[in-house]
């Protein structure tokens, strides 16, 4: 198969969304398949040693600007009414985030493809390519949302248009997927197919992390590693901890990740706490692969409180160091995390259930044990990159256009 992700931000960032396309693309086309990444222009390299094609398309700024300026209506006064109007469709909300790239609307822009994957919606790229996606009858199109269901969804109504004549919806765990199913997304065409997780190429040495920083070999070790955003449950997580030390105060707690707040949030929380927190809570950010595996292999629980996650491979990546894991229920994590086999599941934003969730596997040393090798052989068995590539590939020969299968191995 002759396959194109599409993701805008694949040359600008290093998120979920682009781990997602360079994983699933490498695998893909492991498997015998052509690949091609198409992205935006941006300041980003293609990642070195890539067996897929990367085409990185120009973008109209100005346009981009034209529709932020319509946006900026809004906080005009007397405007308001007139924005609203203007923004009726929903669609200037996709266009002023960018990127715009004129190729999209092109007309054979994709045909030289047998499937076409969209991936993330929250950008210019599903309202350009809303005339070219449309009814193609020679193609397989898919649609990889990503969505945060738990979180404020006010351009789900206009995604959900916009990707009304996509063959396949693909979802990332059955939470998203029933979600989208009952919002009147469709039925047939929406699948859950999964994310993955991998060894890194280095392997982390036991003990190399709480060397590095100082922590005592024998202290308990929360770990989170995420962006630190209140989604994330980052600030809840903090405040927990000032719970937990009131029986365990010589727990600690390393936060890694990227602060998409300002420089002085996480300081904050941390000053606002009871006990005092110098030398107990670690805050990094914008640190390493190496160090974040480090991290999960020198803790003794991961926690992301989260429902700021479409999936959530973070808890695989604890699951590969065989650590337990805490998340939230009512979003994606419920779909991943088997509550009191692989890990616990807690209410959003409630401090003292997860303080509990981390005294109880703090200790109880069998149970983290168990758990953390109940986690591992739920990554080793469903959770690799391969296997969800052969998933993957799996939807897209089922679902492909009976007369553009190709033969030979890979289905060329």
């Amino acid at each position: 198969m002759r396959i194109a992700y599409l993701c805008g931000s694949f040359l600008t960032s290093r998120g979920g969304a682009e781990l997602y396309v360079h994983r699933l693309a490498g695998e893909l086309a492991r498997l015998g398949h052509e690949l091609t990444v198409i992205s935006a222009e941006g300041p980003l390299e293609p990642l070195p040693g890539s067996p897929y094609r990367v085409v990185a398309l120009r973008r109209n700024r100005r346009r981009e600007r034209m529709a932020q300026g319509l946006l900026a209506l809004e906080k005009v006064r007397g405007c308001y009414r007139l924005a609203q109007w203007l923004f009726r469709s929903g669609s200037l909300r996709l266009l002023a985030p960018g990127p715009c790239c004129p190729a999209l609307e092109k007309k054979g822009f994709l045909a030289e493809f047998d499937v076409v994957v969209l991936v993330r919606g929250g950008s210019a790229w599903p309202v350009q390519l809303r005339r070219v996606m449309a009814h193609r009858s020679d193609k397989l199109t898919v649609a990889v949302p990503l969505l945060h269901v738990r979180e404020s969804g006010s351009i789900f109504p206009v995604l959900r248009r916009l990707y009304a004549s996509y063959d396949l919806v693909i979802a990332l765990s059955e939470c998203e997927s029933v979600w989208m199913k009952e919002q009147g997304w469709g039925g047939e065409r929406i699948l859950a197919v999964g994310a993955g997780s991998d060894e890194p190429a280095l392997p982390a040495k036991r003990g190399d992390f709480r060397k590095r920083h100082g922590l005592p070999s024998q202290a308990p070790l929360v770990a989170f590693v995420a962006r630190k955003i209140y989604n994330k449950g980052v600030q809840h997580l903090v405040e927990a901890m000032d719970l937990v030390w009131d029986r365990e105060p010589q727990a600690r707690l390393a936060l890694l990740g990227f602060s998409h707040n300002s420089p002085g949030w996480i300081p904050g929380l941390i000053g606002k706490l009871r006990h005092p927190a110098e030398g107990r809570i670690l805050n990094l950010d914008d640190v390493s692969e190496s160090e974040r595996e480090q991290a999960l292999e020198d803790c003794d629980v991961f926690c992301m409180p989260s429902i700021g996650d479409s999936f959530g491979i973070a808890y695989l990546d604890a699951w590969r160091h065989r650590k337990p894991v805490i998340g939230c229920r009512g979003c994606s994590s419920e779909s991943i995390i088997a509550h009191g086999r692989t890990g616990l599941l807690v209410e959003f934003g409630n401090v003292g259930e997860i303080a509990a969730a981390i005294e109880t596997l703090l200790s109880d040393e069998a149970a983290r044990t168990a758990m953390g090798e109940a986690g591992f052989l739920e990554w080793r068995q469903k959770g690799t990159w391969e296997l969800i590539a052969r998933k993957t590939e799996s939807v897209f020969r089922e679902r492909l256009p009976a007369k553009n299968r190709g033969g030979g191995e890979g289905g060329r």
